[in-house]
């Protein structure tokens, strides 16, 4: 009995399609957002009220100036 519910077992899940894997790094865009904002926008990692921005600061574009 367990070898013909073994048997039946592989062969249901080795006629079972496969799944197409997909890398996690092809779901995300790093750019998402930056586009249509004249250049105001940084798709760096940032402290909230952006304190700290993990990207080079440059000074092309800029609306206003302090």
């Amino acid at each position: 009995m367990m070898r013909a519910l073994g048997f039946s077992f592989m062969l249901i899940t080795a006629s079972a399609p496969a799944a197409a894997a997909q890398a996690p790094v092809d779901l995300v865009d790093p750019f998402m957002g930056t586009t249509g904002d004249r250049g105001q926008l940084s798709p760096a990692a940032a402290a909230p009220f952006g304190m700290v921005q993990l990207a080079p600061d440059t000074t092309t574009r800029q609306s206003y100036r302090l």
